[in-house]
């Protein structure tokens, strides 16, 4: 759950997001966001059914560079203004 950040990215609408989505990449001064403070993963299934979800990983080689946790409805979980799907990133 350890991240290296070397850059984020910014998003631009164009024309109000009508005509889409720009993704800029900033470079940032690098560090090390530790993700397993906040939340443990293995743990998701112990409060939410997590049999919508999908989880991905992406890799440079052997080593993890990103992942992502896509949840379906779900009951019990309202992160977003009351809506049961939610979607999660690092």
């Amino acid at each position: 759950m350890n991240v290296e950040v070397h850059s984020i990215y910014t998003l631009k609408r164009l024309d109000s997001g009508l005509s889409g989505f720009i993704f800029d990449e900033v470079p940032v001064n690098e560090y090390i966001k530790d993700y397993s403070k906040y939340e443990i993963a293995k743990e998701y299934e112990k409060t939410f059914d997590i049999s919508t979800w999908r989880f991905y990983m992406a890799f440079e080689g052997e080593k993890p560079v990103g992942a992502a946790t896509v949840a379906g409805p779900t009951e019990n979980n309202y992160m977003l203004s009351g809506r049961k799907e939610t979607c999660g990133y690092v």
